[in-house]
């Protein structure tokens, strides 16, 4: 009786934490209907299935819209979008300095540019808004096009020598981005440069300039605080903004010269700290010139597995190999069979020495401290077994007496 009562309030109390906690997280995040999933995942999984069935290569794709920052892996791609609590600090740090958008646990693809799309291996991106006009539209199903950045680089190439760190401390985020691609390319590139003549209107937050070139324009507002707002270019709603999650670079369009382009910030300039107010034109002719000199010392014959990668390069003078890989303790790189030291670009992303000439190399990864838990692993497995057979008397010597 005593029993059965003891298993009733146990039953009861588990009933109720878990009422009470899947309520909670529903006030706090707000679960959302199935269906919604479902239309999402039937309209996107099937362009991405075609995407990877039609290129089998190694890249990095992604989405300017999302149903969740884990898009990536619930979709099967290779994407930068993620939640984890294992984040990577050193590498969200990074990128919200090069305009992503960063907050917490959180890393997103929101606040790309053409030149980081080519530099990190994004080679596809669905969209359901216009695209540089550099990008080639390969496919529209619904309102998502798929469009191919002609430009990217692969997954590692050559770059000059003692290369360890890139000043990305500016409140200028293009500032940051050209400073990124001058490091790699051992040049003054520039790509990113002004629009010296906006206009702003007294105690608010809209901007006004005459487009000067027919090329890509991007904003950033970078604010000390984030109270919230939208976006709107040419009177129509642009994204949020002004949040943790939504201040980053923006891409407003590509305009032909002597158009007047207006965009403005729903949001009370009272509350508004800016750290910058910047408005860029992208160079592409001048990004692809300095992309093109990278390509020529990147990684060919990728072949991949899960944990590993081997290429070749055939690298024209000594120097260092940048790769769009996090750094992390776990990989091991070898180049012609030989294990090679790695390094960290601003602690970040994953370096390492290569001679002049070809070489294969091969990247691989295994968690850290994987070896030590295995074995710590079996030993208590090992240990249990042996208590185990003790306790049955398995190890005793048995006598018999003859009869």
């Amino acid at each position: 009786m005593v029993c059965s009562f003891v298993l009733l309030f146990v039953c009861a109390d588990l009933y109720g934490n878990t009422k009470a906690l899947i309520s909670g997280l529903d006030n706090q995040f707000h679960y959302q209907d199935v269906s919604r999933h479902s239309d999402f995942r039937n309209q996107t999984v099937p362009m991405i299935e075609e995407i990877k069935k039609a290129d089998a290569s190694f890249y990095r794709m992604e989405k300017t819209f999302m149903l969740t920052v884990n898009d990536p892996l619930g979709m099967g791609y290779r994407g930068m979008s993620h939640y984890s609590s294992l984040y990577n600090l050193n590498f969200n740090t990074l990128m919200k300095r090069l305009g992503f958008a960063q907050s917490w646990y959180r890393a997103s693809y929101e606040g790309s540019t053409v030149l980081t799309d080519s530099l990190f291996g994004f080679k596809y991106i669905l969209s359901k808004d216009e695209m540089p006009s550099c990008y080639k539209e390969l496919k529209t199903s619904g309102d998502i096009t798929v469009y191919e950045n002609p430009f990217v680089l692969p997954v590692g190439f050559m770059v000059g020598k003692g290369i360890e760190k890139v000043d990305v401390e500016s409140n200028n985020r293009f500032t940051n981005q050209n400073n990124l691609l001058n490091t790699l390319c051992g040049s003054d590139m520039e790509c990113f440069f002004a629009e010296e003549n906006v206009q702003k209107t007294e105690g608010s937050l809209a901007y006004t300039f005459t487009a000067a070139h027919d090329l890509p324009v991007y904003i950033s507002f970078p604010t000390y605080d984030n109270p919230g707002g939208s976006l709107f270019v040419n009177g129509s709603y642009k994204s949020p903004y002004f949040t943790a999650d939504d201040n980053h670079i923006v891409y407003i369009g590509q305009f032909e010269p002597g158009t007047e382009v207006k965009f403005s910030f729903n949001a009370d300039p009272a509350k508004i700290r800016l750290l910058s107010e910047d408005v860029y034109y992208l160079d592409t002719a001048k990004l692809e010139d300095g992309l093109e000199k990278l390509g020529k010392g990147g990684l060919y014959n990728i072949s991949y597995k899960r944990a590993s990668i081997k290429a070749e390069v055939n690298a024209a003078e000594a120097g260092v190999m940048f790769t769009s890989i996090p750094y992390d303790k776990g990989f091991t790189v070898k180049v012609d069979g030989k294990k090679v030291k790695t390094a960290a670009l601003n602690d970040t992303f994953m370096i390492f020495d290569v001679s002049k000439g070809r070489h294969e190399l091969q990247i691989s990864y295994t968690p850290y401290g994987f070896w030590i838990g295995l074995s710590v692993s079996i030993a208590s497995l090992l240990l249990v077994i042996y208590l185990f057979l003790r306790s049955r008397n398995c190890f005793e010597k048995k006598t018999y007496k003859t009869v």
